[in-house]
């Protein structure tokens, strides 16, 4: 075990050491968000106990301790990721809160819907207090309601407010320019990274499109339309998705996937034997794509609705992610190349039934006494777990394969996890 590897062994138990038996090492945001959650019920447990100030004691002690737990570095970073477990600490100001309330501490409750409130700055929370949890009382306090007065304003100007309304197959012209500006309006002063697309003339981008997107004669046509604009900031996590009721109609893909390899699409998995029976077969070499050239169909059909800011993955989410996706109820024909002989294809998107995916991750043990991983996403800790458990049986392994050309991404932190373990 390398000297990295035992000082972070060391850090975590000396961290989690701090905490009360509730807690261990979380192997995940799920593991963490459980036991934070565990530490509330027994929390609620003392304050509903016949206890007194003792069971107020205990209780307040647990509920410390579970935010401690937050705040350890091992956490918050989990947390990064998960909204539900960051979320955690305003259900703890909130149990304080109304614990103290419920032994007649109330200056002490103030202060507890206080820093709830600022923990999670929502128009709704002050509704969600009277209403749902049933505390009258915040009614008469003054610096809750000036609080409340402060989010609500909030809410007026970036909540969804009229924007938000029910799918139809259509939309009103000015719904459509509403639409269109409040995403422009939200990158041009919210946007960080301007500077990294210095050709990109961000106000005449938007005037260009008022007409494009009053032209549309349907809400799939303007969101067909209003997707491509995003992809023109260069970024990867910067995206206009389609209302659930069109998804199907965009995203819709078959159980193949496919891979750019030396300038030609390349057939690389195929996750269900029905489209098999099609004829599409490992290794076949995509030509055409329903009657267009391959890389003339990404340009036209694919490339405009790709947020990337590198080559690289954007190569992967063209041909690889996106290149068969389309409507649901459409077949996608293809043109293939296999022993120098083309033949055409057809075969639909969805459903098939009977898909069996790759798990995300997998190892196995070479006939040279190597071992090999194959890591599918960086989602989680499994490999970097695996690994640690493992350390001292795969140490005396001639070699340690670790294969990442099929990882669709995920937490930097997990992907660090797992370097640690093999770097000084």
């Amino acid at each position: 075990m390398n000297l990295r590897l035992r000082f972070q062994l060391i850090i975590l138990v000396c961290l989690l050491g701090a905490f009360s038996l509730v807690f261990a090492g979380p192997n995940d945001a799920k593991s963490a968000y459980d036991q934070v959650q565990k530490a509330r019920d027994l929390a609620w447990e003392k304050f509903d106990s016949d206890s007194g100030s003792l069971g107020l004691e205990e209780g307040l002690r647990l509920l410390d301790e579970a935010e401690e737990f937050l705040d350890s570095a091992v956490v918050f970073d989990l947390a990064n990721g998960s909204y539900f477990l960051r979320n955690r600490k305003f259900h703890l100001f909130m149990d304080r809160g109304l614990a103290y309330l419920k032994y007649g501490k109330r200056d002490e409750a103030v202060k507890q819907f206080s820093s709830m409130l600022r923990e999670e700055f929502s128009p709704d929370i002050f509704d969600f207090l009277v209403g749902e949890v049933g505390v009258e009382e915040l009614k008469d306090i003054e610096e809750i309601q000036s609080l409340n007065r402060l989010a609500k304003s909030m809410g007026r100007v970036w909540g969804k407010g009229s924007f938000s309304r029910d799918y139809s197959a259509d939309i009103s012209v000015g719904e459509k320019i509403a639409g269109l500006s409040t995403f422009w309006s939200n990158a041009k002063f919210s946007f960080a990274y301007f500077d990294q697309v210095p050709n990109l003339d961000w106000d005449e981008v938007y005037k260009s499109y008022v007409d494009r997107v009053i032209n549309t004669r349907s809400t799939e046509e303007y969101y067909r339309v209003l997707m491509t604009l995003a992809p023109l900031l260069e970024d990867g996590h910067t995206n206009i998705y389609p209302p659930s009721e069109l998804q199907k109609r965009f995203w819709s893909r078959p159980p193949v996937r496919t891979k750019l390899i030396q300038g030609k699409v390349v057939i690389t998995d195929i996750y269900s034997e029905k489209v098999r029976a099609s004829g599409v077969a490992l290794g076949d070499i995509v030509l055409e794509i329903n009657g267009v050239e391959v890389n003339k169909y990404v340009k036209e059909n694919v490339a405009p609705y790709v947020s990337s800011s590198t080559s690289q993955d954007r190569e992967v989410r063209e041909y690889r992610y996106s290149l068969l996706s389309g409507p649901a109820d459409e077949k996608v024909a293809v043109l293939v190349e296999r022993d120098g002989k083309s033949y055409s294809l057809e075969f639909k998107r969805t459903p098939y039934g009977d898909e069996v995916y790759p798990l995300p991750f997998s190892f196995r043990k070479e006939k040279n006494d190597s071992i090999y991983i194959d890591v599918r996403t960086f989602s989680n800790d499994e490999a970097y777990r695996f690994l640690l458990e493992q350390y001292e049986s795969l140490k005396s392994s001639k070699s340690l394969i670790i294969d990442l050309r099929s990882n669709d991404g995920g937490s930097t932190a997990n992907a660090y996890k797992l370097l640690s373990l093999l770097v000084d």
